[in-house]
């Protein structure tokens, strides 16, 4: 007789073999029964993952001494902070943003103070002191000393956004920034002291040290879209056969996630009558196709304010495509360029429109594209890169539990 459990087992391992097959040589879109072409286009879709989602990690938070601490007791809180990308280097600042009742090195003062940054931040060595447009559109940056109007860049990236400074700050990585390699590894220390006895009235308390570690990185995406000849699908359909084409998404590592769909077909069509191929009066015209983007927070921390700056985020279209316009506009918060470039910079009477925001991890507002060849297309298809980056700053929080108890208090 069959054990019944065995056979289930069987049948789910051989589901799982012929779902990561299918997974690792892609997968065929569902048919599009009311569009045209439909019956006689396959489309075959293949998603690439580069790299890993959260690039900058903080492990082996400790304090030394350990925990229970006495008072008036000098304290370290160390961690490491590694990159793990293999390619990208990144800016990261780190913030002690809140540890009640702890005091700076010397016992003075609150580490919970801070205060306007008069840190004379000169640029480093590779840096120059220039204005914010030379900075690869990143805005945000550490002032030079020279002058409030201008900011230090760096590889192409702004610094930490500054407003404050913390009183309680760590060796390196603060406020200034330091660059972290691919694969490298940097040990970050803040010295502090526990409160004293008074401060904390003769008795135990517990209490949590938290700090934030905030990082600059860019994600990319490569979207390969078909393009397909009306004659191509009218010929197939006469024939009963398919033409079968790929779309190829390629995402870049980081904690935030570009994506892009095409509304309704999976493919651009090309209204190209080719009966006469010196023809300068078409018969049909090539019909718009809607782009559809997306930005989604798929990392273990936050987008810092929950958006992606105006001037973050930026779209290249092939030369082949023809950005159409609704009322003169191509998209609401994109500012498009004769060279088929978008920049989230839009401005309507001195107001920034470019603002990306995110809510539940996921753009909600429009960044949709309208396109069409600009040129019928001759051959039966093709396939066009279309490319997306975003710049922004992400955020890490941790903590550390710890107590303080005067000696021979059980």
């Amino acid at each position: 007789m069959f054990n019944t459990r065995e056979v289930y087992k069987l049948i789910m391992r051989a589901l799982i073999l012929v779902l990561l097959v299918v997974m690792a040589s892609g997968c065929t879109l569902p048919g599009f029964p009311n569009v045209f072409g439909s019956d006689a286009v396959n489309v075959q879709q293949k998603v690439v993952e580069n790299g890993v989602k959260d690039v900058i990690v903080v492990k082996d938070i400790q304090t030394i001494p350990t925990s229970p601490l006495l008072p008036s007791q000098q304290l370290l809180l160390s961690f490491i902070i590694e990159n793990r990308d293999a390619l990208k280097s990144s800016i990261v600042s780190v913030d002690l943003f809140d540890a009640p009742t702890m005091r700076d090195a010397t016992g003075g003062s609150l580490c919970n103070l801070y205060t306007q940054d008069s840190i004379d931040y000169s640029c480093g060595e590779g840096q120059t002191c220039t204005r914010p447009e030379s900075c690869n559109g990143i805005i945000s940056g550490i002032r030079c000393s020279t002058d409030a109007g201008y900011y230090c860049c760096f590889l192409g990236l702004g610094h930490a956004p500054l407003e404050s400074v913390g009183l309680c700050r760590p060796d390196q990585c603060g406020t200034e920034g330091c660059i972290i390699l691919p694969g490298e590894e940097k040990p970050v220390t803040f010295v502090m002291r526990t409160p004293t006895e008074s401060d904390i009235t003769g008795i135990r308390t517990e209490t949590k040290i938290s700090f934030k570690t905030s990082y600059k990185f860019n994600t990319s995406l490569n979207y390969l879209v078909p393009a397909v000849n009306m004659d191509e699908v009218i010929s197939r359909q006469r024939s009963g056969d398919k033409t079968d084409i790929a779309i190829t998404k390629a995402h870049g590592s980081g904690p935030v996630q570009i994506d892009m769909e095409l509304q309704g077909a999976p493919y651009i069509i090309s209204g190209l009558d080719v009966s006469d191929p010196y023809a300068t009066d078409y018969t049909h015209t090539n019909p718009e196709s809607v782009l559809i983007f997306k930005i989604r927070n798929v990392g273990a921390g936050n987008l810092v304010n929950s958006e992606i700056q105006p001037g973050g985020m930026r779209i290249e279209f092939p030369q082949e495509f023809k950005l159409v316009e609704t009322n003169g506009v191509v998209n609401e918060k994109f500012t498009c360029y004769g060279n088929n470039v978008c920049v989230n910079t839009r401005t309507v009477n001195g107001q920034e429109l470019g603002a990306i925001p995110l809510y539940k991890d996921e753009s909600r507002s429009s960044i949709r594209f309208a396109v069409k060849l600009q040129q019928p297309l001759l051959q039966p298809f093709q396939t066009y890169p279309v490319k997306a980056t975003v710049n922004y700053w992400y955020e890490l929080r941790n903590s550390k539990d710890v107590t303080i108890n005067p000696f021979q208090n059980v």
